[in-house]
């Protein structure tokens, strides 16, 4: 279970979150001349990318200008589906059962072999070799309730633009996120802890208070059975076949407080080559 999972869980659930944020928005307008230039210059010279540090300087552009841009910019396109999204949500909300949320947290695989020594006898020994994949899901559920009985009534055209200034961040809390997600070096920080996302658990926007918190974990364990394998048995023809699953659940139950955790970030792919990068462009020519 992730430190500051329940954080994370009412974020990312509040009926009152933003979908884009101003802030970023207006980032992307601005930075978006330079980065035109520079992907200019390198269109132009690519011979530029054989030198690491133009390289570093390429994929760091890409990574935190036009990849970030361009997800932006698809939510901007896809908004009505957003906002119907909201809309359905809000009335779960005041249905008089409350909203249960589910959001995603975590989804790995992993594959490796092993062996498994079948019989011994005297010198003989008979070895059946297993394909082992292991699924890791984790996920968590929350329940919403209103505090405060709807504004308007869900067919009236204020209902609508209420939920596209939630979806556009035309918010207290959207603002406040978009201002943290702009501040240089906090995506690094963001690594380590989730306090940047106190203000979207704070935001009240939406009147409504949350409960019943649970984490799930799920991990299913499948062993496939290869051919045996057998030494100093040169005239005894074995084979081997089946497949066994193991399922294992567990659940936690959070407590009533959302408070920021602070995790040790596990370096993927992607974050090592986000340090490899920076590591290039200062250090290297």
């Amino acid at each position: 279970v992730p430190n500051g999972w329940v954080l994370d869980l009412v974020a990312g659930t509040n009926p009152s979150r933003p979908v884009v944020m101003p802030p970023t928005m207006i980032q992307d307008l601005i930075t978006l001349p330079g980065l035109i230039r520079e992907t200019g210059k390198l269109l132009t010279k690519p011979r530029k990318l054989w030198s690491p540090r133009e390289a570093a300087n390429g994929y760091l552009a890409a990574k935190f200008g036009w990849w970030p841009m361009i997800d932006d910019l698809l939510k901007l396109l896809d908004l009505q589906k957003h906002i119907l999204k909201r809309n359905a949500e809000l009335k779960k909300l005041y249905s008089g059962k409350g909203l249960r949320r589910r959001l995603k947290f975590n989804t790995d695989t992993k594959t490796y072999k092993q062996a498994h020594l079948i019989g011994l006898y005297q010198s003989a020994t008979v070895t059946c070799p297993i394909s082992v994949t292991v699924v890791k899901s984790q996920w968590a559920t929350i329940h919403w309730k209103p505090t405060a009985p709807p504004p308007f009534h869900p067919m009236d055209e204020k209902w609508n633009q209420k939920t596209t200034r939630l979806v556009l961040g035309m918010t207290p809390e959207g603002m406040a996120k978009g201002l943290w997600d702009v501040i240089p070096w906090t995506w690094l920080l963001g690594w380590f802890t989730n306090i940047g996302k106190l203000t979207l658990a704070q935001s009240n926007t939406v009147p409504a208070t949350w409960s019943e918190p649970c984490f799930m974990n799920k991990v299913e364990a499948t062993f496939t059975a290869g051919g045996a394998d057998a030494t100093y048995c040169e005239q005894v023809q074995l084979s081997a076949s089946g497949k066994r699953t193991y399922t294992t659940r567990s659940r936690a139950i959070g407590s009533g407080v959302a408070l920021p955790g602070l995790n040790l970030p596990y370096l993927d792919g992607s974050r090592l080559s986000v340090l490899g990068a920076l590591f290039a462009q200062r250090f290297m020519r």
